[in-house]
């Protein structure tokens, strides 16, 4: 899974759509706190660079809420790309600066070796990964 901004495609035609992250500064964003780092910033690329200071316009603390407000045009949210692939896939929702996405990150599933026969678990465990092949992008 990655880390993507979004945003509607009502906001990108009122405020534009932001070229580099410096853009970002100009920008309305809302602020998932599990996504925003401890300090404050939003990093990009392989090596958290470049990293900007993000003075969110709103800050939320569930993906729903922030996936809606983006919906809602209200700004630019910065999601795991699993949460927002359904409206990206309808349209709802622009990708905004993929060349500076982080590196995706694996998505692991722990369980219980003595239960990896279970046909329940082998069905979840089968979803799941359809399910993130989907929103992995």
């Amino acid at each position: 899974m990655r880390r993507v901004l979004t945003a509607s495609p009502d906001y990108l035609a009122r405020h534009g759509e932001p070229q580099s992250a410096a853009e970002l500064h100009d920008h309305r964003l809302i602020s998932f706190d599990q996504i925003s780092a401890g300090n404050g910033e939003w990093r990009f690329g392989a090596h958290g660079k470049p990293a900007i200071r993000i003075a969110p316009r709103l800050m939320v603390n569930s993906a729903d809420a922030a996936v809606a407000a983006a919906c809602a045009g209200l700004g630019i949210a910065r999601t795991l790309s699993y949460q927002v692939a359904q409206e990206v896939a309808t349209g709802k929702l622009q990708r905004l600066l993929v060349d500076l996405e982080p590196p995706p990150v694996p998505v692991n599933l722990v369980f219980q070796g003595s239960r990896r026969s279970s046909p329940n678990l082998r069905a979840f465990l089968e979803a799941a990964r359809e399910h993130f092949a989907k929103g992995i992008g």
